[in-house]
């Protein structure tokens, strides 16, 4: 079982579109977000397979969007990958928000699909979220 959908939220456009892109076009249907609050609040449009969210942005971070996501129907359990740039990003918020991984910023594009796969392969069925 691979991924299908993903919610991506990350407010630097460059990344985002470079993002979505490279994942829509191999096969991933993907829901790219600016904003925390707008994703939030559409969120139950759409059952994501994966959270894939920018720790540092503006307004609410990574770690207060997926609180809130939580809170949402359907999102309880839906594995979260966070990316960032930052050398040391919170391990006390890593702790408690328990994210499947973290990618450090900058990464490869062309080999992000492939290490979303490995990331969401070696999770334990149970684990996978509405996969």
């Amino acid at each position: 079982m691979s991924i299908q959908k993903i919610l991506y939220i990350e407010d630097e456009d460059d990344i985002r579109t470079v993002v979505s892109m490279i994942l829509s076009n191999q096969g991933i249907v993907v829901k790219a977000y600016a904003c925390s609050q707008e994703a939030i609040d559409s969120s139950l449009e759409f059952s994501p397979d994966l959270l894939l969210l920018d720790i540092s942005m503006p307004h609410k971070d990574g770690f207060e969007t997926l609180a809130e996501l939580r809170q949402r129907p359907g999102y309880q359990n839906v594995p979260a990958v966070f990316m960032t740039a930052q050398s040391d990003p919170c391990p006390e918020k890593l702790d408690t928000f328990q994210p499947v991984a973290v990618i450090m910023k900058p990464f490869d594009p062309s080999n992000l699909k492939r290490e979303l796969d490995s990331i969401f392969e070696s999770m334990p069925l149970e684990d996978r979220g509405n996969a």
